[in-house]
């Protein structure tokens, strides 16, 4: 807590010190508040004031929602009453947009958020401040505001889905906001959540994907890198029985012992931030070599990664599959048949690699319908049909898949 100290002119300061560096071997530094008074009992008061706010920010710093850089700059976040003119009482200084999008981001930086995370929060509020302007004030965004920013997105024509990335952007740092006391309010911020086709293939056209017989175009950049469509097809099937993302089978580190072969995905290198295990069998390890030695052939650059995924879709036109398919649309595959197969969105969170369970529930789960699944998955049949007496046995969809539908029994559907 501060205490009091008297400098050789007579005026009291409150003494705030923080230790910076590890606590074994750090060191305190002192933050001094001038209290503007060289009168002790003023002096008392006033340094009462300041140990308040000391004890907010070191209550946030407790839960994360704040650093020790907070406390070190407390003498620019705040704004002591017995230094104001117009007597008012003490109070956040006021502080424009632009200023607390750059703490923000520093803040994002201290806790180690992963790069393209932090860059998508930069680049989503930079169009915020630009729609509304790098001076306006933090403490008067309202309602209004959010209106501007939504017609700026409009008139640049980005689609829902864009429109609403961009304000789980200014939610996530209105948010942040508030809990440091920066505001009093959120503005109102209603998501679009446009509906989207569902992504995943389904088993017919995941099996003419692998069964098409593809002919490389001459002087192709396909064949420069001595790859044959059967190759291409061994690399689907790879990322099928996975769940990987593209660049998780290229930078990920293969190992193999006693108890299998093993594909360790980096946090670094997760879009999550956690990693994960993947075990193989023999004819995975060796596609994903093949992946690999390619790869460093070619300089390990991002376009060779993405000619995968053009070479899928070159296919799926070809083969009629809706433009929404995407080479990503192998990882909703796995995902859709292993919550189907394990009835365990926790299971498959963990298979996958999401950030949380919500990602899983959201992506496979949300409106689960046993019918379309039937359809679009029939060799999911038996995980589909319901024991007699209602009863759940062993692996397959559980009860809550059933709760709000009249189902039919999956030996009545063709």
């Amino acid at each position: 807590m501060s205490s009091l100290y008297r400098k050789k002119s007579k005026l009291f300061y409150s003494v705030i010190r923080v230790r910076v560096g590890s606590p074994a071997q750090g060191k305190k530094k002192a933050v001094y508040i001038k209290l503007d008074t060289n009168v002790y009992s003023v002096a008392k008061k006033r340094n009462a004031v300041v140990n308040k706010e000391e004890t907010k920010i070191r209550a946030e710093i407790k839960r994360g929602q704040a650093s020790k850089s907070d406390l070190l700059n407390i003498n620019n976040l705040i704004e002591w009453e017995w230094l104001k003119n117009d007597g008012s009482a003490t109070s956040i200084k006021l502080h424009t947009l632009s200023e607390y999008i750059d703490k923000f981001i520093a803040f994002q930086k201290v806790k180690q958020r992963k790069e393209t995370t932090i860059n998508a929060y930069w680049y989503a509020l930079k169009k915020f401040q630009d729609a509304l302007g790098s001076n306006v004030l933090i403490s008067d965004i309202n309602d209004e505001h959010i209106d501007i920013f939504i017609k700026y997105l409009e008139d640049r024509g980005l689609n829902l889905v864009s429109v609403d990335s961009n304000l789980k952007a200014v939610s996530a740092f209105m948010h942040w906001c508030q809990r440091r006391a920066y505001i009093d309010r959120i503005p109102t911020i209603d998501l679009f959540r446009p509906i989207i086709e569902d992504k995943w293939l389904t088993e017919s056209e995941y099996n003419a994907i692998l069964n098409f017989e593809y002919k490389p175009i001459p002087n192709n950049y396909h064949n420069k890198l001595s790859l044959n469509y059967k190759r291409y097809a061994k690399v689907f099937k790879l990322y099928a029985e996975t769940g990987m993302r593209l660049s998780e089978g290229f930078n990920g580190i293969l190992t193999e012992s006693d108890d299998g072969i093993w594909l360790a995905i980096p946090n670094a290198k997760s879009k999550s931030g956690k990693g994960r295990t993947i075990l193989l069998n023999e004819e995975q390890r060796d596609t994903i070599q093949m992946m690999q030695r390619l790869w460093y052939e070619n300089g390990c650059t991002k376009q060779h990664i993405k000619y995968y995924s053009r070479m899928f879709r070159k296919v799926c036109d070809k083969l009629g599959i809706p433009k929404n398919k995407s080479f990503h649309s192998l990882r909703h595959y796995f995902g859709k048949t292993m919550v189907t197969i394990t009835g365990s969105v926790y299971k498959v969170a963990g298979l996958m690699g999401h950030s949380s369970v919500r990602v899983t529930e959201e992506s496979y789960v949300k409106g689960f319908d046993p019918k379309s699944t039937l359809r679009d998955f029939p060799s999911l049949k038996k995980y589909l049909t319901i024991p007699k007496n209602g009863q759940n046995k062993g692996v397959g969809i559980p009860n809550w898949a059933y709760s709000d539908l009249d189902f039919v029994d999956s030996s009545s559907v063709n």
